[in-house]
């Protein structure tokens, strides 16, 4: 087994054929595929069962491949179980405009907005809702920027490299993503871009 470096590979998953599937299913929001069907698909993808480790002050969660060749982590925000896909291509962490209603966040919270600009130039705007801790199993992401896709075009929840920047060691080897921890609370990040931030995978 070789363990495939985090940083060389970010740019793979995000703009090589995984991030070409992501993108066509998961971030277009195509108008030709109503919004019954889209659920439907996204329930027929099998998530593999994570892994937690905890030995001392090392902490390990580790997530198998999903059956659409992505990987996608249960993070706990506001105390509420969120499905996300993990995405190394965007810089911001989203919750899906059904996910932040279903957390209880008030759909008035705001305390400014993103503008998302893909690699096609468009421009998405996202309403930020502050910064607040994200549980990652074992590790907990702490003081991380959310914001919400209100649109209704994002189809997942999106975790993004602000909520496991200071995470200390990411690997991928034998079809599971590993964040590994040598405490039980990593900082988050904020991206440096202004109101313009660049997501790899966002298409549109």
């Amino acid at each position: 087994m070789v363990a495939i470096d985090f940083g060389k590979i970010a740019g793979i998953i995000g703009s090589g054929a995984v991030g070409a599937i992501v993108t066509v299913f998961a971030l277009t929001g195509a108008t030709h595929v109503s919004k019954k069907q889209e659920a439907a698909a996204r329930q027929a993808v099998e998530h593999p069962r994570p892994v937690y480790k905890i030995d001392g002050k090392r902490r390990m969660l580790k997530v198998g491949r999903s059956s659409d060749l992505s990987f996608h982590v249960e993070m706990m925000v506001r105390g509420r179980p969120v499905l996300a896909l993990v995405d190394t291509g965007a810089n911001i962490t989203v919750l899906t405009a059904e996910d932040a209603a279903r957390i209880g966040v008030p759909p008035g919270l705001s305390v400014g907005s993103t503008d998302v600009k893909g690699i096609t130039k468009s421009v998405r705007q996202f309403r930020n809702i502050g910064r607040m801790p994200i549980g990652l199993g074992p590790i907990t992401a702490w003081d991380v920027p959310i914001s919400v896709d209100d649109s209704g075009e994002l189809q997942n929840s999106i975790l993004g490299q602000d909520a496991f920047c200071n995470i200390k060691s990411i690997t991928i080897a034998d079809n599971a993503i590993s964040f590994v921890h040598d405490s039980p609370i990593a900082m988050g990040c904020k991206a440096d871009l202004g109101q313009s931030v660049v997501s790899k995978t966002d298409a549109r």
